[in-house]
């Protein structure tokens, strides 16, 4: 951990993964890994679409207006610099921080803004991470320590983030203490009244509403035929968080797509507020072979183990969503996870699924491949 101290310019604090900005001929220019990311996103989600990183940037200098020009995919919740920068509302800000101080932040590393007393701790430890993450300091955010830093791989260095499989709150709980990168809500849950139970639009409401609270802005998947769910409460929950829902038939799919922009129209002349719902294809699916196109999914969610799937069938499946550059999940077992957290490394995940309790055993894992 590094402290260094500077001028105050706004108040509050921040933390999150540092990006770097450097000034190049004059013009701004952020990290190239950075960029590709960014662009990958666009191109895989749509601009509109794009779901903004929260970030802390850091520079010697950061020019004028940047805060109010349009940066694709990224949200500036924090400012560190070594000249003085502008001040932008609601945005913590300290300067004068000394003419090395960007050279000492990496790319990602986790950073602290304190704008009340123009500090900024760069890789902050465990204990210093824990005192600003008090819920008065918190502002709505989970602030994320090193076992809620998405895991990247040795050999290429590339993200793997690890969701938890989830059935009831006190695993929901759980996952989010162990650093879950997103939620899983198995078919088999607590949550969600069955199809011949009775469950009301606004109980559903809620209990989106408090899952998505909880998870703090990570995404959450359901796993739950759309015949258990209110759609309606489905779109007003998005509005807070990220909702991902797997769809194993594509048909479907298309009609739950209609049903829910029809909602949305109805919400609008009600002025009412609702977010967008991401489809994910689910595989092994109600169909034979893959589906047609993938334009409308935002991933592909292999449903079963790895142990109990079909590995040529699965290869084939990845090999389509590769090459429509959509992301993968697949469930490792908690049983010789391992070796089986290598093979889902291997095929090429975006994503792996493991029980709560496994989650810093296996973003570990991921570190050493």
């Amino acid at each position: 951990m590094e402290l260094f101290h500077g001028t105050p310019l706004a108040p509050g604090v921040a933390i999150a993964q540092a990006a770097c900005l450097k000034v190049e001929f004059g013009l701004p220019a952020f990290d190239s890994n950075r960029l590709k990311r960014i662009g990958q996103n666009l191109m895989r989600y749509g601009a509109e679409a794009s779901e903004p990183e929260m970030v802390v940037l850091v520079a010697d200098t950061i020019p004028a207006g940047i805060f109010s020009a349009p940066i694709a995919g990224l949200s500036i919740i924090g400012a560190a610099g070594g000249s003085p920068i502008g001040v932008t509302p609601g945005v913590p800000a300290v300067c004068n921080l000394g003419s090395h101080f960007a050279a000492c932040v990496e790319e990602d590393d986790i950073v602290i803004v304190d704008g009340n007393r123009g500090r900024v701790y760069v890789a902050p430890d465990a204990a210093t991470l824990a005192r600003y993450q008090t819920p008065a300091r918190r502002a709505g955010r989970v602030l994320i320590d090193s076992a809620h830093i998405p895991a990247r791989t040795t050999s290429d260095d590339r993200i793997v983030k690890v969701y938890a499989s989830v059935r009831c709150l006190s695993d929901v709980d759980s996952a989010m203490t162990h650093g879950a990168d997103g939620l899983v809500i198995e078919q088999d849950n607590d949550f969600f009244a069955f199809e011949n139970e009775y469950q009301t639009y606004d109980e559903q409401l809620e209990i989106l509403m408090d899952l998505v609270e909880r998870s703090a802005g990570q995404p959450v998947c359901l796993c739950v035929g759309a015949e258990r769910l209110a759609l309606s409460a489905l779109s007003r929950a998005a509005a807070q968080g990220p909702l991902h829902l797997v769809i194993e038939d594509p048909a479907e799919c298309a009609e739950l797509k209609a049903r829910i922009e029809s909602n949305e129209a109805l919400m609008e002349e009600r002025d009412e507020v609702y977010g967008p719902v991401a489809f994910e294809v689910g595989y092994p699916g109600k169909y034979d072979g893959l589906p047609d196109g993938w334009a409308c999914y935002s991933g592909l969610f292999v449903t079963e183990p790895l142990d109990d799937t079909d590995t040529g069938s699965l290869l084939l499946v990845v090999s389509a969503a590769k090459n429509a550059s959509v992301p993968i999940s697949l469930v490792v077992p908690a049983t010789d996870w391992d070796r089986w957290l290598a093979e889902a490394i291997e095929v090429g995940a975006a994503r792996v699924v493991v029980p709560p309790d496994l989650i810093a055993e296996v973003k570990d894992g991921i570190r050493s491949l």
